[in-house]
This record gives structure tokens, sequence and C-alpha cells, in this order.
């Protein structure tokens, strides 16, 4: 949820969301794509947008174009970025069809606070990436227990068929900040200190964020750094000595390493 003076309905929160995703589509929305977009009437749609210029969020005139305004993109960016992570989150970790998915994402997007958010995208990395883990693991779960249910003795079978020769079932943990190769380990930007310089690794969201991110100057192998973390408040980086200004949901998207 949009916390602070921003704080937005989860009813408003939709209104913004397909605002952005139209604008990205053709730089601008109008009232009854919007209403064709959520599946709404017209006349809600215009109640909705005026309460969202009256909070700076869009601009809006009877009969005219909508846009929206730095602080809008910036909000809109965070509702869109929740939704994104949780439906790959359900979809990819947890294994739920892409309808279930969408529709669990939708009603989850609203409820989550920036802590949760944080945490299932540190955990996203870490099933796909920990030598104890990885995405065979998921498969397992998702084959073998996601639709039946855990079973027991399924899970002592398994074990004792990845388990090494010493017996151990799971890998040695590597030192943080590594992979197997002694190389650093990709993670969210979310996940960087204050102060820390990274090289970018690559950005898991759509393709109209990974070209409005090229478009600031982050592209594969760009190395910046993490100026603030304000929680509330924006994601700020330092690129070749000017500062960005991430939303909050974007940071989850852009994968990172330390850089060396």
């Amino acid at each position: 949820m949009v916390i602070g003076s921003d704080k937005l309905s989860p009813s408003l929160e939709d209104y913004l969301e397909a605002v952005l995703i139209l604008v990205r589509r053709g730089r601008v929305a109008r009232v009854r794509d919007i209403a064709a977009h959520l599946g709404v009437g017209k006349s809600s749609v215009t109640g909705a947008v005026k309460t969202l210029a009256k909070r700076g969020l869009v601009n809006y005139e009877p009969y005219q174009f909508i846009t929206l305004t730095d602080r809008g993109r910036e909000l809109a960016e965070e509702v869109s970025a929740r939704h994104v992570l949780l439906r790959e989150f359900l979809s990819d970790v947890l294994g739920l069809d892409e309808d279930a998915a969408e529709a669990n994402a939708c009603r989850m997007e609203h409820a989550v606070d920036a802590e949760l958010l944080e945490q299932l995208g540190k955990f996203s990395v870490f099933v796909r990436n920990c030598p104890r883990a990885g995405e065979s693991w998921v498969r397992s779960f998702v084959e073998r227990c996601g639709a039946g249910g855990v079973d027991g003795e399924v899970c002592t079978r398994c074990a004792a068929e990845i388990a090494p020769a010493g017996g151990k079932v799971f890998a040695p943990i590597e030192a943080p900040g590594s992979d197997n190769r002694g190389e650093a380990a990709t993670m969210p930007l979310a996940m960087a200190s204050v102060g820390q310089e990274v090289a970018l690794a690559g950005i898991t969201g759509s393709r109209e964020l990974q070209h409005r991110l090229a478009e600031m100057g982050l592209t594969p192998g760009m190395r910046f750094s993490v100026v603030n973390k304000g929680n509330p408040g924006p994601f700020i980086i330092s690129v070749k000595g000017s500062k960005l200004m991430l939303g909050r949901g974007t940071v989850h998207r852009v994968m990172v390493k330390a850089d060396s």
C-alpha cells in the first residue's frame, strides 16, 4: 500500500496502474481506454481520475488525454512492480498456473507492505541461486508436492537420491557475496547497502522498464553506487555523477553484482 500523504485506496491504485499501462503503450490514456482495461463504466473512471488529479498524480482535463505526473509515475511503478513480483513469485516459485497467479497477485498487491515485498524478492532469488536450492528444487516442489501435498515417504526417497556420499543432503553454504565459481552473486538492487558500489547484471522487468532504464544510462555492466534507501522515500543511485531516483518496486527488478 502506498504510504504517507500519498496513501491510496486499492481502487485508486488500480486506476493509477491502468494509466501507467496505457501510457506505456501509447504515451497517453483516455477515459474510455481505462474503462475498457478495468471493465468499469466511464463515469467511475472520470471520478477516480479527478481524485488522482487533485492529489497531483495525473494530469487531466475533461475530454483531454490523461498523463502521469512525476510523482504519479513513481507511485504507479511501485504498484505495478508489486503486482509483477507477486505474480512471478506465485507462478515461478509456488507453481500456480498463470490465471491463478494473476488473480491472486491482483488481490495481494494492495495489502503487502515494503518489508514483506522485499523479503519475498530475497526469497525468490535465494531459491534460484543458493547451492542448497536452485531451479531444480523449485521444480521438485511443484511436481512432487504442489498438487498432491507433502508425502513423507516421497521426501525420504528424494533426500536419499540427492544426498552425496558423505550422507549430507545439502551442499555447504558458500561465503556471502559469491557463487560456486567465486564470482560475485547477483542480487536485487533493493538488497544493496547505502554507499555500496554495484554493477548492473540485468533487469527482470518488462521491455518497457528495460528501455526506460537504458534511457537513464542503466545498461548491462554499468557501475553505480547507492546513495539513499529511504523507506518511505525514494531509492537514489549515483550514475556517472548524476543522481537518479528509482521507484521502490523497480529496485526489486534491477539485478546487480557487488562491484569488485
